[in-house]
């Protein structure tokens, strides 16, 4: 819990956006906490909310970590923000920036000075800029899915072919990364059968939490074991389109 201070003049015209709760007990940007508000004067509609996709610029530094920024590159085609440090670069634009232009453990950065489609790259140009790097970056969408197995996986191989997905030989990070999605395991099944075409798993996804069972590792171990009905969170980069909150 914490508290927001809504100031009239600011409001008065309408609001739809995030406002950072203050004094919820934690001082970590990890930890920040926002509440999603919309006002609207009376006989008006309430205004549009923000966009998904966002830009910072950060001062100079010679890696990620100097930003002061955790990254997994795992998917190949995005940058995963998995942690802001408490000093930095990307602290002090925190410190700063509106509420809906701050960096937030979880974002997917898509570009770097204009370059995008490749995490690899993108994570070049990030340690060869030399004095400011323009990151563009969009907000994480949740999605949680209620699927079911008929049998667990070979536990001596912690294979996940009944699954019909591949992920990492080596897993790591907050969230198991989808790198292929096949035509037969229980993701396909699910796959087909979903009415909702935003939840259908896809090439990037990361499986965040099955059951209570969080981080990559733990996550792929559990996954190989898990039989009957259970619960699975997954975590994408956010499409323009979407109102993603």
């Amino acid at each position: 819990l914490g508290k927001a201070i809504i100031q009239h003049d600011r409001f008065k015209d309408g609001f739809n956006g995030d406002l950072q709760l203050e004094e919820t007990g934690h001082s970590s940007d990890d930890d920040r906490a926002f509440l999603r508000v919309k006002i609207k004067p009376p006989g008006t509609v309430y205004p549009p909310g923000p966009s998904p996709e966002y830009s910072v610029t950060l001062d100079k530094g010679w890696d990620t970590r100097v930003y002061g920024l955790e990254i997994d590159k795992q998917d190949k085609k995005t940058l995963f923000i998995q942690g802001i440090l408490e000093e930095g670069s990307a602290a002090v634009w925190n410190k700063k920036a509106e509420p809906e232009n701050q960096l937030v453990s979880g974002d997917f950065i898509v570009e770097v000075n204009g370059v995008g489609g490749n995490a690899k790259t993108m994570l070049k140009e990030i340690r060869r800029s030399d004095e400011t790097v323009v990151l563009k970056l969009r907000r994480a969408i949740d999605i949680t899915m209620i699927l079911e197995a008929s049998s667990k996986g070979d536990e001596k191989t912690d294979s996940l072919l009944h699954w019909g997905i591949e992920t990492p030989a080596h897993p790591k990070g907050n969230g198991l990364v989808v790198l292929a999605v096949n035509k037969l395991g229980i993701i396909a099944d699910w796959n087909a059968s979903t009415q909702d075409p935003a939840t259908v798993v896809q090439v990037g996804d990361r499986i965040v939490r099955v059951g209570k069972n969080k981080g990559a590792e733990q996550v792929a171990k559990v996954m190989n074991q898990v039989s009957g009905k259970f619960q699975v969170h997954i975590v994408r980069a956010a499409p323009l389109w979407t109102d993603w909150r």
